[in-house]
């Protein structure tokens, strides 16, 4: 009996979790292209670099996009059982509401693992690799010249104007240009020419007649300097000193947190760790929640059943980005205010799929 009911939830599961997936991908996808679109359509020879930067893209997404796939789709496969009486007589032939919560754990598990090795492997690497691809474009954009007239960011941190260009982008005349690099000590420039000095995996920036402000992240502080010539280096490429915790391979990133040398950065660390141990078990927590959710109001509509989907997805990463917040400040240990959703989560729904395996679907409204 538990094979057929197993048999029958994979099959009504698998296309709404495809679907909602793939749809996740493209608003992920977009609203993550959208912004390069302009600046570097000029470095971008053909189908194949797009090709190429989606696949090192879209993997950066997954460990959001799967519990949120997992959760709408159970809750979908619910919505429908209920509206069209099925789920009343599988309750009424004598399966039990354990029996359905042990197929969603088996499906919440698999994907679990799933998710939790693309946290600690893939994500990763196609993080470092996106961005390496990303400092690429950067180059062959600088190499044809800034945009004109166009606020342009060639790295993290930099923002570049320049009202006209000459010798085919490379000379720029009335050049306005802010680093942001470090937040302690913002720098603006403003210069009357500049030139650009592009080179494998680094690039410069040489500015000529110009003034420079710099000021302090609290305002307290500002100094103005005049100069004839300021020269400026941007590093494009992979610098191994400055790499984000992000982007850390999983077994580096355990070394460096079990470092006691690292005592500054080791809250950051410890909850970068634990993030991406955390998140994968998101999948297992919200899919559990899925079922008393889609019990109690797969008959009140589709609209209805999304909306608590959505609801409780953004109520548990709200929690996490506020846990976390705490954890890099080292307010308590990172494991338990990172874990800490998680364990609400999950506990919240046995609680719900105990009441509702005690008084019935009816009883969990009361």
């Amino acid at each position: 009996m538990l094979m057929i009911l197993f048999r029958m939830f994979l099959k009504e599961f698998f296309p709404p979790f495809v679907f909602v997936f793939l749809g996740l991908n493209g608003m992920f996808l977009l609203g993550r292209l959208l912004p390069m679109v302009v600046p570097f359509l000029s470095s971008i020879s053909g189908l194949a670099d797009i090709f190429h930067f989606i696949s090192l893209l879209l993997p950066t997404f997954w460990t959001f996009i799967i519990p949120m796939s997992v959760l709408f789709a159970l809750l979908i496969v619910m919505f429908r059982l209920s509206r069209d009486n099925e789920l009343v007589a599988l309750f009424s032939c004598g399966v039990s509401v354990r029996s359905i919560a042990l197929i969603f754990c088996v499906f919440s598990s698999v994907l679990t693992i799933v998710s939790l090795y693309l946290s600690t492997s893939l994500v990763p690497m196609a993080k470092a690799a996106s961005k390496g691809f990303i400092a690429e474009m950067a180059e062959k954009v600088l190499a044809g010249g800034i945009p004109v007239r166009q606020f342009f960011s060639p790295v993290n941190g930099i923002v570049i104007y320049t009202h006209a260009e000459t010798d085919k982008g490379t000379h720029m005349e009335g050049v306005f240009l802010q680093d942001a690099r470090r937040p302690d000590a913002k720098v603006q420039i403003m210069a009357k020419s500049g030139e650009i000095l592009a080179g494998k995996g680094s690039a410069a920036i040489s500015l000529h007649d110009g003034v420079l402000i710099r000021a302090s992240d609290e305002l307290t502080q500002t100094d103005v300097l005049a100069f004839e010539k300021y020269t400026m280096k941007l590093q494009l490429g992979s610098d191994s000193t400055q790499v984000s915790r992000g982007d850390l391979p999983f077994g580096e990133l355990w070394r460096m947190a079990s470092n006691p040398q690292q005592s500054q950065r080791r809250p950051v660390l410890l909850t970068e760790l634990h993030k991406r141990l955390a998140l994968p078990f998101s999948v297992f927590a919200l899919g559990l929640l899925a079922l008393p959710l889609g019990v109690s109001f797969g008959r009140a509509g589709f609209s209805s059943v999304l909306s608590m989907g959505l609801l409780a997805f953004l109520l548990y990463y709200a929690a996490m980005v506020v846990m976390s917040n705490l954890a890099d400040s080292g307010a308590a240990p990172a494991f338990l205010l990172v874990w800490s959703p998680n364990v609400v989560v999950t506990a919240l729904a046995g609680y719900l799929i105990y009441r509702l395996q005690k008084n019935g679907p009816l009883g969990l409204l009361k």
